[in-house]
């Protein structure tokens, strides 16, 4: 997992979940994906589906990156934990 310090404020943090932090996931629990996609789409009908994706993406799009943020100083990066 990387952490970084929110460019758009201060007092928040931004965790990215990395290609091995994701590894790792699947390793532990292969079962996540399978339960994300049950808990989210598998019970909505076709129609509703279509239209969940584009409301996923403006909330995604609410939500920011570090890099989207207006800022005059870099953030701060550190990794987390010893195994990514």
């Amino acid at each position: 997992m990387a952490k970084d310090c929110s460019t758009c404020d201060a007092r928040s943090w931004v965790a990215t979940l990395t290609d091995i932090g994701m590894n790792r996931v699947l390793q532990v629990y292969p079962a996540v994906p399978a339960e994300v996609r049950s808990h989210l789409f598998d019970h909505r009908q076709p129609g509703e589906v279509a239209v969940v994706g584009p409301d996923l993406a403006r909330i995604a799009s609410r939500l920011g990156h570090p890099q989207d943020c207006p800022s005059t100083t870099l953030p701060v990066h550190r990794q987390v934990g010893g195994s990514g």
